[in-house]
């Protein structure tokens, strides 16, 4: 007797929908403000000069982009065989292309987490909750790493004197790791984890964020291995803005390498806000904004052509990772 109302399915798709379009319409208004203040500017593109220089600098981002999958597939594949789940490092690399490619055709980034957890599950029946909780964590530890991986940068261009840029935004990176690094030290110590005030404040928290700290909790307990995904973040970080760097220069923007691994990180970080679809105008902004600080008008142009480049070689990789998926299941 406890059956759930036919009227209440639709109405939950109906919430997802309406959440959707209103998220794509300030996607779209962010893109229109850029384009009305001058700060998106798509003539840049008409400009560029496809000859042996510059295509070679855009092929040099796509390939920093593909093989930073690779990475990240590593690090999936640590993250589940520490859960237990045994998955060969072919069948990591290509739910990470799936999970890739889903989450550049579905609204949002979560889309291809979804996926990903969704397949995984599929190869270790019964392993659902350490499925999702790698899955979870694979996320978490990157925008970690991203993040830590701007703080280096800020260090290095202040020990140096190199520090390009100077604005308070800045800080936001080193004030997220170190919460971040607190929170993990606090998960990783039972007696502390167990104390009453702590418990009090995870029970402040949404339940999808006490279910991340669980889930956390379980990796935490082996520094080793946090140190190896953490390791592999910041490797995969590193292709991906070194991606930015050629593409900046495809474009003829000069701005410092330092200086780009001090912003990208905090604007990439904007990708991971679910208040469009896949933080589509909203890194576009911070690019442009951050890197006006330092000097530099391009950021928009920047942001968008390296989004564009990654989606590129996810779509691509994706469908192969979606076709020989399938027909791997075909032959069983």
């Amino acid at each position: 007797m406890n059956e759930t109302p036919p009227a209440v399915e639709p109405k939950k798709n109906a919430r997802k929908i309406l959440f959707f379009l209103a998220k794509t319409a300030i996607a779209a208004g962010l893109i229109y403000w850029l384009i009305r203040q001058n700060r998106l500017d798509f003539s840049q593109l008409e400009r560029l000069e496809f000859d042996a220089p510059t295509l070679s600098l855009l092929m040099a981002a796509a390939l920093s982009v593909f093989v930073s999958v690779f990475v990240v597939a590593w690090r999936l594949k640590i993250l589940l065989e520490y859960q237990g789940i045994r998955i060969t490092f072919g069948r990591s690399t290509a739910l990470t292309f799936v999970g890739a490619f889903f989450g550049t055709v579905l609204p949002g980034l979560v889309g291809g987490d979804v996926i990903k957890a969704m397949y995984i599950c599929t190869d270790a029946p019964g392993r659902r909750p350490e499925a999702v909780a790698a899955v979870m964590v694979d996320r978490l530890i990157g925008l970690y790493a991203l993040l830590l991986l701007g703080t280096l940068a800020l260090g290095a261009g202040l020990v140096t004197g190199e520090l390009a840029v100077e604005t308070p935004i800045l800080a936001a990176a080193p004030v997220a790791v170190g919460l971040g690094t607190a929170c993990m030290l606090l998960l990783a110590w039972p007696r502390l984890r167990h104390s009453r005030p702590v418990q009090w404040l995870f029970s402040l928290a949404p339940r999808k964020g006490q279910n991340l700290m669980k889930a956390l909790t379980r990796f935490v307990k082996s520094p080793r291995m946090m140190a190896q995904v953490v390791g592999l973040s910041l490797a995969n970080h590193i292709l991906i803005i070194m991606s930015f760097v050629t593409t900046a220069w495809a474009l003829g923007d000069r701005l410092p390498v330092l200086a780009h691994f001090i912003l990208n990180p905090l604007a990439m970080a904007m990708n991971a806000i679910a208040l469009t679809p896949g933080g589509i105008g909203l890194a576009e902004g911070a690019f442009s904004i951050l890197f006006e600080a330092a000097g530099s008008s391009n950021g928009a142009m920047i942001g968008l052509l390296g989004r564009l480049i990654a989606y590129a070689v996810f779509t691509l990789g994706g469908v192969a990772a979606l076709l020989v998926t399938k027909s791997g299941r075909k032959a069983e």
